[in-house]
């Protein structure tokens, strides 16, 4: 790079946008970290929560076992194990019993929570990949371009500082010669 003042200003200018970037990614950098750490904390309470459920919903299909035996209740689940929670249950009054019907609520409410921990994972896991990427990117304007564009910036002032005492110099012998 030719050490000229527009060169010294638009290193001046990329400065600039640079600690501008490194300021926002850090911003970034330190929402997702929030971030994370609410939506860790968020998992832990539907976690113990889940297994709260789990242990409902055992009991619940040991009642109903007890009731109409594990052979009844194991062709019961095969039978409905496609319901989903947007579809209403296919009640048969002969077919199954209050027991049975409360364990397979419960289940359904374990799988729903299994869910909603298992795309709370997923949003968690993104959200470390982004904080990986904002941290090398925040990493890489602290300790690569800055300091690059303040070298440059240094330097190109230096050198013009010694053309400017050169100039200065040339321009006092010249007048020396002339008096």
């Amino acid at each position: 790079m030719i050490p000229t003042k527009q060169n010294l200003l638009q290193m001046q200018q990329k400065l600039i946008l640079a600690r501008k970037g490194h300021d926002l990614l850090d911003k970034k950098f330190r929402a997702l970290t929030q971030e994370l750490s609410r939506r860790k904390k968020s998992i832990t309470v539907l976690e113990e929560k889940f297994e709260t459920l789990l242990i409902v919903a055992n009991r619940a299909l040991s009642l109903a076992a007890a009731e109409i035996g594990y052979e009844r209740v194991d062709e019961l689940l095969q039978q409905f194990s496609g319901n989903t929670e947007s579809t209403p249950l296919p009640y048969n009054l002969g077919c199954t019993c209050t027991a049975f019907d409360e364990a397979f609520l419960a289940w359904q409410e374990v799988q729903s929570l299994r869910h909603e921990i298992d795309a709370l994972i997923q949003r968690i896991n993104q959200i470390e990949v982004q904080k990986r990427r904002v941290g090398k990117r925040v990493m890489a304007l602290e300790h690569v371009t800055i300091p690059i564009y303040e070298s440059h910036i240094k330097r190109i002032r230096e050198v013009l500082e010694e053309r400017e005492r050169d100039e200065f110099s040339r321009l006092k012998i010249a007048k020396e010669h002339l008096d």
